[in-house]
């Protein structure tokens, strides 16, 4: 048998630099999972953020995680702040073809 090459599958967290600091706050913060009709998954933890889950996944970046995050280093007031994303790494992932 032959023995596959491929590198498995990883998540990476990867926190913004507000992210990192608040995060670090959550502790043992209460979770709440929203009950609201939607295309996705929306825990709210404690009164600090809400976690974005995407019942979809496709390879490259998520045009909302990437608008939030530039919105979020521009300093704009009038979106949520974006505070970390997991992104998951597969073999054909750019940051994953030398691990």
């Amino acid at each position: 048998m032959a023995v596959s090459s491929r590198v498995p599958p990883r998540l990476q967290f990867r926190p913004t630099e507000s992210g990192r600091e608040l995060l670090h706050t959550v502790g043992d913060a209460e979770i709440n999972w929203l009950s609201a009709e939607q295309s996705n998954s929306s825990p709210t933890i404690g009164d600090i953020a809400l976690l974005k889950i995407f019942r979809r996944m496709s390879s490259g970046q998520h045009p909302e995680a990437e608008m939030g995050r530039c919105l979020t280093a521009a300093g704009f007031a009038y979106a949520p702040a974006l505070l970390a994303e997991i992104r998951c790494l597969t073999s054909s992932s750019p940051a994953n073809r030398n691990a």
